[in-house]
């Protein structure tokens, strides 16, 4: 007789295995020290399509068939042993696009330099099909094999995240190369790459997702200079020193001018690029032109037209300075973590005005990092008709009570915040003993995550009730 694996169909099979192999792309854990050498599908999990052709002879020949299983590759430590591995399983792949990752622990094995060199040669014999391509490499001289990359040979390449480590190198120079490829989309630069000022050279008009890590001395004109540029950028994280005070707003008599000497920015080419064919005294003078350009956009907001998503990581005080210098009528998701050091009073007003500048009343996702934040300001910021299409709301703040609590209840019959609320994320609940759980109860059904921590000061009554909805109905609760 036969069991009941061996009768599922072929198509439900195949989703099943794409299922398994499609973990996506995480550090690898604290842990990772110790973590032996491995081939898997990704970095974060243990899933190997040689596993499943070792179940049984049809498992074998449905991941043999499948070439998209094999489609994903994760180097952890390089060995000379894994050459012949990853050479078949690269074979298995076909010609679909790969995505490749190649991760050396932060100790780097001088023994195993070579059998680095060794696999990126492998992996640059397919390089017509990548598309994804990560790297985080130690030694001396990690980045000297990418630098003779084969531009002509990378038509697919999509995505780049490189971390070199301590390399020292003139602005990243294998960044130099990846900027040629005229698919390339998506980049994350590593902080040795950043404080060389790799970004400064990057192709910011056709950029669509960008990561820019903390460089110190950055300014907030420095970034905007590029990103003014960014016409296509979808999804930006970037980390930052906020200066204690903002930019002041600039005279109403400026804006048409700013916004004008923007749209001619735009209509160019990036610094740099244009010039080398065109005259020196030409080039001199539109150079001159375009930072007479560049000063006057910089007096007003810098609208990124398609931007979705952003998150920044604010050191030193708040998100304003640079917020207050942006309009993001797109916007769909805010992610803002402070670490604040200056005596600034952390604020909600400035997430409000940059929803009010952009005309954006469709905010689908908010999170708030922000242990010194008081619960009055989240008050003032939930209050907000700007943010009434939210549907996950986290807010990581030092705590809250009765007040933000009594905000999100509903009562019948009557108007009420946050009416799409379907993932909320709290703090410590300091509340008044019911008021949590009658808050969360008058939000089912369509409330279906919560997530809070649980102090002294919170009812006990009120999660224990809580944690039987939780088992009798489809509701998520977890507690910390």
């Amino acid at each position: 007789m036969s069991s009941h694996i061996d009768r599922i169909p072929l198509e439900l099979l195949e989703k099943v295995f794409k299922f398994y192999a499609s973990d996506g792309l995480t550090e690898p854990s604290l842990g990772s020290t110790i973590r032996p050498s491995s081939l898997t599908s990704t970095l974060s999990f243990s899933a190997s399509p040689f596993i499943l052709g070792a179940v049984c002879s049809l498992w074998r020949e449905t991941s043999l068939a499948m070439p998209c299983l094999w489609s994903s590759l994760a180097v952890y430590r390089p060995r000379y042993a894994q050459i012949g591995t990853i050479r078949l399983w690269l074979e298995r792949s076909k010609e679909v696009p790969l995505s490749l990752y190649l991760y050396e622990p932060f100790i780097p094995d001088p023994a195993n330099e070579e059998a680095r060199e060794s696999i990126l040669f492998l992996f640059l014999r397919h390089a017509h099909r990548w598309k994804h391509f990560y790297a985080k490499l130690s030694g001396d001289h990690p980045a000297e094999s990418l630098c003779t990359l084969p531009i002509n040979d990378l038509i697919m390449l999509e995505s780049v995240e490189l971390d070199f480590r301590e390399h020292v190198g003139d602005y990243g120079s294998p960044w130099l190369s990846f900027y040629k490829i005229s698919s390339l989309r998506r980049v994350t630069w590593d902080s040795s790459s950043a404080i060389r000022g790799a970004h400064n050279f990057a192709p910011w008009s056709t950029l669509t997702h960008v990561k820019l890590p903390l460089v110190p001395n950055l300014t907030i004109d420095s970034l905007l200079k590029n990103i003014l540029y960014a016409v296509n950028l979808v999804d930006l994280e970037v980390a930052m020193s906020m200066p204690l005070e903002p930019l002041p707003p600039p005279p109403a008599r400026l804006k048409c001018v700013s916004e004008a000497a923007l749209e001619s920015l735009r209509a160019q080419l990036p610094p740099g690029w244009w010039e080398r064919t065109i005259s020196d005294a030409v080039a001199l003078g539109r150079a001159m032109q375009r930072e007479e350009n560049l000063r006057t956009a910089l007096f007003a907001p810098i609208d990124l037209p398609n931007l979705q998503s952003l998150k920044i990581h604010a050191h030193g005080r708040d998100a304003a300075p640079l917020l207050d210098r942006l309009k993001l009528p797109e916007l769909k998701s805010l992610h803002i973590l402070h670490y604040t050091t200056y005596p600034v009073a952390p604020s909600t007003r400035y997430i409000i005005a940059l929803l009010e500048r952009s005309g954006l009343y469709k905010l689908d996702t908010l999170s708030i990092y922000d242990p010194d934040m008081r619960e009055d300001e989240v008050v003032k910021l939930l209050t907000s008709r700007r943010l009434q299409a939210l549907r996950k709301l986290e807010l990581l703040v030092s705590s809250v009570g009765d007040n933000t609590v009594q905000l999100l209840f509903v009562r019948r019959g009557m108007q009420y915040r946050l009416p799409y609320l379907t993932h909320l994320v709290l703090p410590d609940c300091v509340t008044s003993e019911g008021m949590l759980l009658k808050m969360v109860v008058s939000r089912q059904p369509l409330l279906n995550t919560v997530k809070f921590c649980v102090t002294a000061d919170t009812p006990m009554s009120d999660v224990a009730k809580l944690r039987k909805l939780a088992s009798r109905t489809g509701f998520c609760l977890s507690t910390v």
